[in-house]
């Protein structure tokens, strides 16, 4: 009996077939095995020559010297604020900024060791080049952790800043780039690949994040506002907080590939439906949020 089953049979009864079948790697690892053999081998030759070594005695010796000022400069202003608390607006950045003392110290060091390392390269990749871009990216990172308030986008935020320069430092960015792109899944007319669907969800958590701060924002606007009352303030508030929020979802599923004419069908058929079915409902919805916004009425 068991004979008579090919494998055709085999897949249309097991649907985590037809997934994996679905599912492809267009693009091999070979890209990345060549790029990390060649930065190897780079490796492995630097450290037979002594110009690299040289190069690594500048590197560190900065790094060290920015890492022990900033120590010495964070105790001095840590005494100074706790016997004199701020009260000039420059003193509270300064207070808060404290965390930027050390990358910003390693990279005006790293500025001034950069031409003298630069004489001993000998051809190859300036390491000093590549700390300064690598810290620079720790300066802009700290910037983000500083602003964003909200903890897990100002990590998204942050990471992606760090990755992005260790790939650009390394020149791994075409190779992952084209790594993500070969790792695909169809399904049926949509192709969906690995680094589409990284940027759709990076976008996701970035535009929602932006909607709701705009709501937040608009809130307290309102709230401060007199002129309108509790109810047409916090019906306004919703409605402009489901708008940010469809508005991001749009632009979330654009990023995505998603053909966004379906959504225009999808309103069209939506308003002859309320057009036919439910025009009294509709209309006695709108008459109440006109009586709430005119104030004829009080809840």
């Amino acid at each position: 009996m068991a004979n008579f089953l090919t494998s055709d049979t085999v897949t249309a009864t097991n649907p985590l077939s037809r997934v994996t079948e679905r599912f492809k790697i267009t693009e091999s690892s070979e890209g990345f095995v060549k790029k990390f053999t060649q930065h190897k081998d780079a490796i492995l030759t630097a450290l037979t020559e002594t110009q690299f070594y040289i190069q690594l005695i500048f590197v560190g010796g900065a790094i060290a010297v920015g890492w022990l000022m900033s120590i010495l400069i964070r105790k001095r202003l840590d005494k100074y604020f706790e016997t004199t608390p701020p009260k000039n607006f420059w003193l509270e950045i300064l207070q808060r900024s404290e965390s930027l003392i050390k990358p910003l110290l390693i990279a005006f060091y790293l500025s001034i060791v950069l031409p003298f390392a630069d004489d001993f390269r000998n051809g190859g990749a300036s390491l000093s080049a590549a700390m300064l871009q690598l810290t620079f990216a720790w300066v802009l990172a700290s910037i983000v952790r500083l602003t964003v308030h909200t903890k897990p986008v100002a990590n998204l935020l942050s990471f992606l800043i760090i990755a992005t320069a260790v790939l650009k430092v390394t020149a791994f960015t075409q190779v992952t780039v084209g790594y993500l792109n070969g790792i695909a899944l169809d399904l049926g007319t949509f192709h969906i690949t690995l680094l589409t669907l990284i940027n759709s969800v990076i976008i996701l958590i970035l535009v929602f994040w932006i909607a709701g701060m705009l709501t937040r924002s608009l809130e307290k606007f309102l709230r401060r506002t007199s002129s309108l009352s509790y109810t047409a303030r916090e019906l306004t508030v919703k409605f402009f907080r489901i708008l940010f929020y469809f508005i991001a979802l749009l632009i979330t599923l654009s990023a995505l590939g998603v053909d966004l004419t379906a959504f225009a069908v999808f309103g069209g058929a939506l308003g002859v439906g309320i057009g036919l079915g439910l025009q009294k409902i509709t209309a006695n919805f709108v008459s109440g949020i006109t009586l709430l916004l005119e104030k004829s009425i009080k809840i």
